[in-house]
């Protein structure tokens, strides 16, 4: 789980590297440098966000509408049918839904818009998720 997520609700998850990106242990930086070679920081806001990423060329768009459904999935029924029911119906989902809330910090620090990541149900399922095993 990235350190610090969901963030408070005075700070923008924009910035969430610089405040808290010092924080990971080793193995939350790889996975950073992994999501963030799948949505790098553009170099122009009129390229796409997917233009420079590691994913193949033609598997792209794919990706990118498949990581949009699947957070949007997880954002929606988390709060609609609640977190431990949906955890029972997705059964053993929880990388899944960790690696989510990584791309989503990606996608939001690479477009710089916030407004992208409105996933507070998302990062609230995922810390859900972790935490329960206490």
């Amino acid at each position: 789980m990235p350190p610090n997520v969901p963030v408070d609700k005075s700070e923008h998850l924009k910035t969430w590297y610089i405040n808290h990106g010092g924080r990971m242990n080793p193995d939350q930086r790889e996975l950073w440098k992994f999501v963030t070679s799948v949505y790098p920081p553009r170099s122009s806001k009129t390229k796409k966000v997917t233009d420079q990423s590691i994913i193949e060329v033609q598997n792209r768009d794919t990706f990118h509408q498949s990581r949009w459904e699947m957070s949007r999935f997880f954002q929606r029924n988390s709060k609609s049918i609640g977190q431990r029911r949906l955890e029972i119906l997705t059964g053993h989902a929880e990388r899944d839904v960790i690696l989510l809330t990584w791309l989503e910090i990606a996608l939001i620090i690479s477009t710089g818009d916030d407004k992208s990541g409105n996933k507070e149900s998302l990062f609230e399922y995922a810390k859900y998720l972790t935490n329960r095993k206490g």
